[in-house]
Order: structure tokens, then sequence, then C-alpha cells
């Protein structure tokens, strides 16, 4: 989710040279990013630029006027303004006779009817993936682009307009044998389908939609075979990106995953041997974990945390402000190091505070 993005610009001698966002010029140090792998040769045939969010430049607007300057945006040489809108680009490229070779041949191994319906019905299943998600969550936060929406129809009624064209993609998918839309070669269709379904796949789980997009019998081969495609995989977002820009966007309420311990008696004697020598432990803490001085209370709410991590599987919410966060992180750092078996406790209930640890430090920040 940064709010800017380098450019890469291939020139001439054939190396790159990165383009930053206006930090400097704005009293800030510029922000680097480690080198992109190479481009590909199709990726080359453009001129690329990216652009802040924040502080979109002077140039861009100016380009870009007539459609609420949106980003991404295509301009082809020789016409007149820019495509925006993912979808509209790949169509408008598809569609460009001087540009063919840029897309895959639609032969027997891609249905171009199934790629057509396909694409219709892409936007039919994300504005009801969307639905089902934004009735599972509270109000959106102010500032959010849903804020302005009219309401999502009750949770139930959006499940199943989700599940029903669900449904349709999976039996468009049956209907050319797979495992993508027009059958054995992606397309601009699943394209289209690919951003919305893995946000989706990864955030309904973990909300009270608790719908499993992946689950589906229909569902499973293609996301493996989009997984497999290298662009694919170059370019696509992983599941804790797609779990945190839902959180923010929809406000969604995603349950903590849980820890499920590998031996729950294991569990329940590291969690009573920590409540038996919890004030030794907070001392050691204060004194070896690098915490400032005046952090004991927040030491033991750590401790509590990482107990009911053992007990209930859900730390539950974080201190909620940074100080106390960084304290709790620290904690839950020292504690694996420091526990020793079979002094503190036996080998497998050592096991057990050391991924609860792990499961308590992971929800410290981000709250899912």
């Amino acid at each position: 989710m940064a709010a800017w993005r380098a450019a890469r610009r291939p020139c001439a001698c054939g190396e790159e040279r990165e383009r930053v966002c206006g930090a400097r010029a704005r009293g800030r140090p510029p922000l680097t990013l480690p080198p992109p792998p190479p481009l590909s040769p199709l990726l080359r045939r453009y001129d690329t630029a990216f652009v802040d969010l924040r502080d979109k430049p002077a140039w861009y607007l100016a380009l870009a006027a007539a459609n609420g300057a949106k980003v991404p945006a295509v301009r082809v040489q020789g016409q007149e303004g820019v495509t925006v809108e993912s979808l509209d680009i790949m169509a408008s490229l598809e569609a460009n006779p001087a540009l063919a070779a840029l897309a895959p041949p639609l032969d027997e191994q891609c249905d171009k009817g199934r790629v057509a319906r396909g694409l219709v019905l892409a936007d039919a299943v994300t504005a009801a993936g969307y639905a089902a998600a934004r009735a599972a969550a509270p109000p959106p936060p102010p500032g959010s682009p849903y804020a302005s929406m009219p309401p999502p129809p009750p949770l139930e009624e959006a499940k199943a307009a989700f599940d029903a064209k669900l449904g349709e993609l999976e039996a468009l998918l049956a209907s050319g044998g797979g495992p993508f839309v027009g059958g054995r070669r992606p397309s601009t269709a699943d394209c289209a389908l690919a951003p919305h379904l893995e946000r989706l796949a990864a955030t309904l789980p973990a909300c009270p939609a608790a719908i499993d997009v992946r689950s589906r019998e229909g569902m499973a081969g293609w996301f493996a075979a989009m997984e497999g495609e290298r662009a694919h995989a170059a370019t696509r977002g992983d599941a804790g990106t797609h779990r945190t820009v839902s959180k923010r966007l929809f406000g969604a309420a995603l349950a903590d995953p849980p820890y499920v311990p590998a031996d729950p008696a294991a569990a329940a004697e590291a969690a009573a041997k920590l409540a038996a020598n919890r004030a030794a432990v907070a001392a050691d803490a204060q004194a070896n974990a690098g915490v400032p001085p005046a952090s004991l209370a927040a030491v033991d709410a750590a401790l509590l945390r990482v107990a009911a991590t053992l007990l209930t599987g859900h730390p539950g919410p974080p201190a909620g402000e940074a100080a106390g966060n960084a304290v709790a992180a620290a904690v839950a750092a020292f504690l694996p190091a420091r526990v020793s078996a079979p002094r503190d406790m036996s080998a497998a209930a050592a096991a057990e505070l050391r991924a609860a640890c792990a499961r308590a430090l992971a929800g410290l920040y981000t709250g899912l």
C-alpha cells in the first residue's frame, strides 16, 4: 500500500535508471527500492511512469484530467487522451490492430466466446463479492471510497448472491475444461478476475461472511493455475496484504487466525508455568528485554496475551498504542529465546510457548 511507486525506464544502452517521487523536492529524503526483476521484452516496448498517489504530478494531472487523473492509465502513441481502469485498458490494447501481437492468440486453447462471457461475469462476481465483504463489516471508516456508497444488502442475502455468481463462474470454467476461463490459456478475463478473487479469498474466510472461495471445487484449479503463471506470480499480492487493505478499506472485522496447539496438555502446562512465575518472568523481561524502565505494567500485559493465546487460541486485542505494542513485541521475541527445557518446563510445553509467542506477536500491528 505504498503511496508512491518508483519508476524505471529503459535507457538506450539497455540499463535502467530510477526516478523517485518528489520526496526530495518536498524536503524529505527520497525513498529507494531494491532493483526489481528485469523487465520482460514485452514491457520494454512501453515508456512507463509510476505516480505518487498522494501527490500526483502536474504533468499527469494535465494529461489525465478528463478521466479524473485516475491510475492506472495508458496513452497509445498517435491517439488523443488516455484510457483508465484496468479492464478498459486491457480491452483497448487487445482491440488495437497495431498492438495485436501483445495478446496471446485465441485458438483452440483459449475460446473467444468464453473469454467474452468471462469479462462480463468478472464484473458481476467482483461486485457480489465486495457486497458480501461490506455486509459483513461495520460502516466504513471516514475517507474510505465505500463510505459514500449505498448500504449493502443484509449479510445472508449478500452471501447467497455471491455464491450464485461463483456458481456461474465455476460452470463457465467447467464448460471449457479449464483451468482458465477460455480453456488452457489465461486471458483478459482471468486477469480481470485475479486481483479481486485473491483479495476476497484472503478476506472473506476471516470475517463474519465466512466464505472460503478457494475451497470450492470449481475454483481450486483456477487459483492454482493462475498462481503458476510466472507473470502473475511476479505481480500478485499476498494474503496478508489483501487482509490489511480490506480492513482499511471496509473497516472489516477480520477474525484472528487462531493458535491451535499441537499438544493441548503441553500448552496448558506452559500457561500454568507462566502464571506461576509471572512476577519473576516480568522482572527478567524488564531487566533484559530492552524495554523502557517504567514499563512493568506493559510487560505484564504482554505476558497475559501470551497466556491467553496458550489457553484460548487468541491473544486478545493489542494495547492500541505504539509504546505498549513495542513492549509487547519485545516480550514476545524475548520469551522464546529465554525459556529453557527442562529447567522451566517440559520440552513440549516450551515448544507451545514459542508458538504462542509467535502468534501473539503476529497480530500486534496489523490486528489480523
